[in-house]
Order: structure tokens, then sequence, then C-alpha cells
């Protein structure tokens, strides 16, 4: 891509980026987080969201082992400084 091209689409977005408050005014427009384009978003941090709830699922889990076993020395002597 070269650099008039680039120039084009720059200019393109910053004509359709000054129409957004405008449109977000509008009593006609969907609220919500996402747009309607981006589903894929929307998936992609569903997606995310169960995984990383799973895995502090699990941490709090395995912390809550070593602790039940005395293996996390909470003492002020036990913090490396």
């Amino acid at each position: 891509m070269n650099m008039q091209t680039s120039a084009e689409i720059a200019a393109q977005d910053l004509h359709v980026d000054s129409l957004i408050p405008a449109g977000l005014r509008s009593r006609y427009a969907a609220r919500g987080r996402y747009s309607w384009q981006e589903q894929a978003q929307r998936e992609l941090n569903v997606w995310l969201v169960k995984r990383y709830r799973a895995e502090w699922e699990n941490r709090k889990r395995a912390t809550l082992g070593r602790t039940m076993q005395g293996g996390v020395n909470q003492s002020k002597e036990g913090i490396a400084g």
C-alpha cells in the first residue's frame, strides 16, 4: 500500500469519525457497548471472559490448597525483600 492510498483511507476515516457524535445523539441509535458490525469482537470477549474466570477459579483453588497445607508463608519474615 502506498502513501497516497493510506492518506485517502485516513481521510475517509476522519470524515466518518467526525459524524459519529451526531449519530450517537440520534434517538434511533441502538444503545449498547458494541455496534451491530462488531459481533466478532463480542464473541471474542465472551470467549475470553469464560476462560479468564475459569483460570481465576483454578488459581484460587490452588492458592487455597497451599494455604490449607501450610505451604504459603504469610508472615513478614516470609516476604522476600
